[in-house]
């Protein structure tokens, strides 16, 4: 272990892998971009350097490493391999913005403030709130106590799945086939992909075991391939991921070659089994509900273009374009800043959507031809990100202070739920990256993200308190 010096190399990947992506892409970029660029790149480096560093130590900030993890690929990342890249389209619609033109300076300039403002909050938890201290813990639990309760979350997930898929409750990007009372569809979608996860995650895996890492797999694929997402097994990646991270210190040479083997071998299978199986629902679904659309044609959805291409290409160029096309950030800066109308009434206007059921309101700003969009039962949808959205109002002082109150919201938020739940760490990690998740994709019906967020964390202290009040019984 001293030998490797595993933390070091992991801080210092984060430093040497954004330098050689900048470097190869500096040599492609024009004389005017080199400024602005440059800029982005020290940034967003400098944040995963110290956000890296961070996640090591007792007092880490989950949220702070993965949300600056997720808009630096969505922002530099992206643009960087479009720029090595120019033959490729950008996966995302980007309005009436002209690429080439004297704007994309522009867009790397308000990125960069964006990025700052998560940097500063990075700063500001480093050097100040960490001094609170509070840190993660794990429980060390004997395999026999927690088989029962695992193989009861794993049924239900397989039931609530296939009743999904069955009678179309809540699926991804369609329109539901049943209206439940009472918003019954939003609480059946959470149950699935917040509820079961998080039950199975708080009673079976409240320390590093790779036979519940496996059964785990499986229950994150199985509701992911239940809503036509492939995003579960992401998120469960991260979990695990960061979980790893806690363990590492007390692990020796030969244990980490195993774990890490073993996780790969387990992680190989359960995406690709997860991604294709996804895939397969999502174009079995997606071609049913078309059949009924109206003659107006759908265009401008990336995720359709997506699906239809990968009837046409290997393995390896669906692979390619959904890990590139799965980042959210520079885009939504590109359409934003080809609109005409930017201003604080955009952006008072933006955060009253409260639902869509078709053409959001981003959709009037990020497609060329927005009363197009989702005539049928398929609705997709492109999403701004949070340094689009609020560069609706046109003022980089308010991207800065946005971005930098919305973080430290979120690491008190984090804080909290690690203090009322100290010994439930891949539970309590596996909420805070979907909060994250959930921010990381801000822009579209901001209401409705309110009421996902604060019923999550209602939730969450229910779950809590009834835990206390069995423990006294």
């Amino acid at each position: 272990m001293k030998q490797l010096n595993l933390p070091q190399i992991f801080i210092s990947l984060h430093l040497i892998l954004p330098a050689i992506l900048a470097f190869i892409t500096l040599i492609n970029l024009s004389s005017n971009l080199i400024i602005p660029y440059l800029a982005l790149t020290i940034v967003i480096t400098s944040q995963l350097v110290f956000s890296s560093h961070s996640i090591l130590g007792e007092q880490k900030s989950i949220f702070l490493y993965l949300f600056g993890l997720l808009v630096s690929l969505g922002c530099w990342f992206k643009y960087s391999i479009y720029s090595i890249f120019p033959q490729m389209n950008f996966p995302e619609p980007i309005g009436s913005f002209q690429l080439g033109s004297s704007q994309e300076s522009t867009v790397l300039w308000v990125s960069t403030i964006g990025i700052t403002g998560i940097l500063s909050a990075q700063l500001l938890y480093d050097f100040y709130i960490k001094k609170h201290k509070f840190h993660y813990q794990t429980e060390s639990i004997q395999i026999n106590n927690q088989i029962k309760p695992g193989i009861i979350i794993l049924l239900i997930t397989i039931g609530v799945a296939l009743i999904n898929l069955k009678y179309n409750i809540l699926l991804f990007a369609l329109k539901p086939d049943i209206q439940l009372p009472f918003k019954g569809n939003v609480f059946f979608f959470l149950f699935m992909t917040r509820g079961l996860p998080f039950l199975f995650l708080f009673f079976c895996l409240r320390k590093f075991n790779l036979v519940y890492i496996a059964l785990g797999s499986i229950v994150f694929s199985i509701f992911s391939i239940g809503v036509l997402s492939r995003m579960g097994i992401f998120v469960y990646f991260f979990t695990i991921f960061f979980l790893v991270i806690c363990e590492l210190p007390n692990w020796n040479v030969k244990k980490i070659l195993k774990n890490i083997g073993a996780l790969a071998v387990i992680f190989s299978i359960s995406t690709y089994l997860c991604v294709s199986l996804s895939t397969g629902a999502r174009e079995f679904f997606f071609n049913k509900n078309k059949k009924n659309e109206s003659i107006q044609k759908v265009t401008d959805i990336s995720m359709n273009e997506i699906l239809v291409q990968s009837n046409k290409s290997d393995n390896l160029t669906i692979l390619k374009k959904l890990a590139l096309g799965r980042w959210i950030g520079v885009e939504g800066v590109m359409a934003v800043n080809s609109y005409p109308n930017k201003g604080y009434d955009l952006l008072f206007n933006a955060l009253l959507e409260k639902s869509y059921k078709g053409n959001s309101f981003y959709s009037s700003i990020s497609s060329k031809d927005p009363e197009s969009i989702n005539t049928s039962n398929v609705i997709v949808t492109s999403v701004p990100g949070p340094i689009a959205f609020f560069y609706y109002s046109n003022s980089y002082i308010l991207i800065f202070f946005a971005l930098l109150i919305s973080s430290l919201f979120y690491v008190f938020t984090e804080r909290f739920l690690a203090s009322i739940f100290p010994m439930q760490f891949s539970s309590i990690t596996f909420i805070t990256i979907a909060l994250t998740m959930d921010f990381y994709q801000f822009g579209i019906s901001p209401i409705a993200f309110t009421k996902y967020l604060f019923f999550t964390l209602f939730s969450v202290i229910i779950f809590r308190l009834l835990i206390k009040l069995k423990s006294h019984l």
